[in-house]
């Protein structure tokens, strides 16, 4: 961390991205229900996902933290965007 990864949106519900690598679901939850402000990572199709709505239960999600600030720049991106993602302390 930090991580620089071009997101897009997807469905109008989140902005997701490829990470460099796989993220292993070793010891993880097998599924999860991401919440507006989630973190994601949905392991069969490798992607990190920034939740602007809930997206329901799905089998191999997990949520990996919170987004903290204001969702609604997630909102409504027709183009490809830059996002930082840090850990906070």
């Amino acid at each position: 961390m930090p991580l620089t990864l071009e997101f897009e949106d997807y469905g109008g519900r989140e902005l997701i991205a490829e990470p460099p690598q796989s993220i292993t679901m070793e010891g993880m939850p097998e599924r999860d229900s991401p919440k507006a402000g989630d973190l994601s990572y949905y392991a069969p199709s490798n992607a990190l996902s920034l939740t602007y709505s809930d997206l329901g239960e799905w089998v191999g999600a997990v949520r990996l933290g919170r987004i903290e600030g204001n969702l609604s720049i997630l909102r409504g991106n027709t183009e490809p965007v830059m996002v930082t993602i840090e850990r906070v302390e």
